[in-house]
């Protein structure tokens, strides 16, 4: 504001609130019409920002709005006013499925774990588990990695393709964490994350190619850690 302006104009609206104006404003209050809030939230310590649309603005903003819940009701067959009560009906209806699929998962993985639990071989008299899945993926493997840890007592090595990666499942027991095996470096070695975990690491790996030439080195590498 030039110096040689006025002071400046001190709107004051209704005793609680009281400010500097150097900016465009209106004659009344009036003037502005519907006033509708669309955002509000902290930019600062003890700084909060509220935005709005006005005029015209927020008669469009009300009409968009209305369209779009017209939109939703008819997509979901029901009215404006039982709306609420249908979603929350959806939404109860979708973790009653989820938790039903995780049940599902669970048994799926305890029935993969017990097919494969048989599959030890050994390389230096260290009994191990190598097992290639077709498809699977980390959340598979963690339910997996439940079931073993409950029925195998030497080191479990699973691998299989997620998409275009690999993830990789390490399990190694007390026993041999004990005789100096480390999940950890062991996924470390077959191309996965470096895990800070010793009886268990969970990593994903980007050579996909190369999963069955990783998988073959495996009875070296745990030769190698003995």
């Amino acid at each position: 504001m030039s110096a040689a302006k006025t002071r400046p104009r001190e709107p004051k609206y209704g005793g609680f609130s009281q400010e500097l104006c150097g900016g465009c404003h209106c004659t009344h209050t009036g003037d502005i019409g519907l006033l509708k809030f669309i955002s509000e939230g902290a930019i600062a310590a003890d700084v909060r920002r509220i935005e709005a649309v006005t005029g015209h603005f927020a008669l469009e903003l009300i009409k968009d709005e209305r369209c779009s819940l017209e939109k939703a009701c008819e997509f979901l067959h029901t009215s404006k006013n039982d709306l609420p009560q249908h979603l929350d009906s959806l939404l109860e209806n979708q973790k009653k499925l989820e938790r039903e699929l995780d049940k599902l998962k669970e048994a799926i993985a305890a029935s993969k774990a017990a097919n494969i639990s048989d599959s030890v071989q050994t390389i230096a008299g260290i009994p191990y588990l190598l097992y290639k899945l077709d498809s699977v993926t980390l959340d598979e493997l963690r339910k997996m990695a439940d079931q073993l840890k409950q029925k195998f007592q030497d080191i479990a090595i699973l691998a299989g393709p997620n998409q275009d990666k690999v993830v990789l499942l390490v399990l190694v027991t007390l026993d041999y964490v004990k005789a100096g095996f480390q999940a950890g470096k062991l996924v470390k070695e077959l191309g996965g994350g470096d895990g800070d975990r010793y009886d268990m690491a969970l990593a994903g790996a980007k050579d996909l190619a190369r999963l069955d030439e990783v998988l073959a080195q495996v009875p070296e590498i745990i030769k190698e850690q003995n």
